[in-house]
């Protein structure tokens, strides 16, 4: 029986190296991308979140993406059961990121940067502290920035509006008291928006 689990204890020291630790709970920022020789031109931010010891999750532009991956020895590491949600819109560069993570079979790791590589692709990440980030705009602008984004005003929203044409020249009542008003923006491709005060 103590022979038993003294191989487990030390299965487990081997398969978790000191440097891959440090790679739980980081988050790194795609700062280059080349594929079949060619650099690919880093458009918008990428990152990528080590979750735990087996997860990941990668921010594109609009959509979200998941996975587990292991590594094993010092430059081995596969990636699996990736997943992105469906909202439309990602760039081509993101699109590319998540295509090239599909072939990565391994990896340096270093203090401030990682390469995931394979024959054909290399993508290059830079460390990032979410915390300092996070803390370089205040919330109250980042708040301010989100709301004069996302509330639609008047000229906005009756871009492509249809007017009914047996609508009549009588002014029609106002309504009185708590309401729900509910704005869908122009359809730009197949990703409307929809907002509600």
């Amino acid at each position: 029986m103590k022979t038993a689990l003294l191989s487990i204890l030390v299965l487990t020291l081997i398969s978790c190296d000191a440097s891959t630790e440090e790679f739980v709970g980081s988050s790194w920022k795609v700062v280059k991308l080349k594929t079949n020789g060619t650099s690919v031109d880093v458009t918008n931010e990428v990152i990528l979140k080590v979750n735990s010891q087996t997860e990941f999750s990668l921010k594109l532009d609009t959509n979200n993406c998941f996975g587990t991956y292991a590594i094993t020895g010092k430059t081995s590491i596969k990636l699996a059961g990736i997943a992105c949600t469906e909202m439309c819109c990602d760039s081509e560069f993101s699109q590319a990121v998540v295509t090239a993570l599909y072939q990565v079979s391994n990896i340096k790791l270093k203090e401030d940067n990682a390469t995931l590589y394979a024959d054909e692709v290399e993508i290059i990440f830079e460390r990032i502290d979410e915390a300092t980030k996070s803390m370089t705009t205040p919330k109250n602008a980042q708040k301010t920035a989100a709301t004069a984004e996302k509330v639609p005003t008047k000229t906005k929203f009756e871009v492509g509006r249809l007017e009914n044409p047996n609508k009549t020249t009588d002014t029609e009542p106002q309504p009185t008291g708590i309401f729900i008003e509910l704005y869908k923006s122009p359809c730009k491709g197949n990703c409307e928006e929809f907002y509600m005060k």
